[in-house]
């Protein structure tokens, strides 16, 4: 009995906290008037040839929405985020089955976070795994929703998201695992990339878990099929790939 109203003063106290955040919290800035990285192009005098690129910390080249695939959307979302359509910010049942794993285990390990909570995680706030920063990220991942489309999350989240290698956003991501533009990309291709994000340095196709990394992809590949997002026929081609074939060397 006491532990049940003690799990009660928690719960109104976090939707107190929750709801306090909601009105004391503003964006402060915007997804697409920000200042973003991005790598400088160089071009010869004739403007039609690249001599070389610069980048700092974050190789990064935003694409606008015709430019990204459906192949990367489709991938994306399939591993991230299956419920990125449905939800408005954060999946409450992503939420619960998170907070079960934390408390059985007595820490941060599991975060349960969309799409639009990863966006808000990288451009609004720092990577502390604490209690107060999963918050301010659903209150972040609510006021952003009511302030985009999906289409608009998902394409900030892919010129966002961190690849490995110092490569920032999915064009990044394709010049440098690829050695083409994203829009070329395949999607077996599109699910080997989608599957790096979860631990960028442990599923690089270039360090010592490569076995796993395909693993994964295959994961990905089959989860775009049963979750209806893409047909059979062209998932069970993309299977039949060999992806690491097409991975430049590494630089």
């Amino acid at each position: 009995m006491i532990s049940l109203y003690v799990s009660i003063m928690l719960a109104v106290l976090g939707a107190s906290f929750f709801l306090y955040l909601m009105t004391k919290t503003p964006l402060g800035t915007t997804l697409y008037t920000r200042h973003i990285p991005q790598t400088s192009i160089i071009y010869d005098r004739t403007g039609e040839h690249i001599l070389y690129e610069v980048h700092g910390e974050e190789n990064r080249k935003i694409l606008s929405h015709d430019e990204i695939p459906d192949s990367v959307r489709i991938a994306t979302v399939a591993t991230e985020d299956d419920s990125f359509y449905s939800h408005h910010g954060i999946d409450i049942m992503g939420i619960f089955r998170a907070l079960k794993v934390n408390i059985e285990q007595k820490g941060i390990h599991q975060g349960g976070s969309t799409i639009t909570q990863q966006l808000a995680r990288n451009v609004f706030l720092n990577r502390d795994r604490t209690i107060k920063r999963k918050i301010l990220e659903a209150v972040y991942a609510i006021k952003i929703e009511r302030k985009y489309t999906k289409d608009e999350i998902l394409d900030a989240y892919l010129n966002e998201v961190p690849y490995g290698s110092n490569a920032y956003g999915i064009e990044a991501a394709a010049e440098t695992y690829f050695g083409k533009s994203a829009k070329e990309l395949t999607l077996d291709e599109s699910a080997l990339l989608a599957s790096m994000t979860k631990a960028t340095s442990y599923y690089s196709p270039y360090g010592n878990h490569t076995k796993e990394l395909v693993s994964r992809q295959k994961w990905v590949l089959a989860r775009t099929a049963s979750l209806g997002f893409e047909d059979t026929e062209k998932v069970d081609l993309a299977l039949k790939e060999n992806t690491f074939e097409k991975i430049v060397p590494f630089q």
